[in-house]
């Protein structure tokens, strides 16, 4: 799920690429055109990011395959396992 959706319960809102309206002002124009270039190159450098990351992660990671009764090791902390944690009962 995307952050966005997480907070605000709702996909944004798209944004759809400018087409080319001779009716419409220079300038506004030239905006629009710039903005699909920013979007552009955004979405360029997001997703070399994410693919340097993916690259490091599995850098550090090797395929392991567990077959049933096998012995692993299972590290609960640190986090609290409440499930898990003792509970005093109170006694009055």
């Amino acid at each position: 799920m995307a952050p966005f959706k997480a907070v605000y319960g709702r996909d944004p809102r798209r944004i759809d690429k400018y087409v080319l309206d001779t009716d419409d002002p220079t300038d506004p124009h030239q905006m629009l055109q710039q903005r699909d270039t920013i979007l552009t190159q955004l979405k360029a450098n997001l997703l070399k990011a994410q693919q340097n990351m993916k690259r490091n992660a599995h850098k550090k990671r090797r395929q392991i395959e567990f077959k049933e009764g096998d012995m692993v090791f299972v590290k609960l902390q640190p986090y609290r396992q409440n499930s898990l944690a003792l509970r005093k009962k109170k006694s009055e």
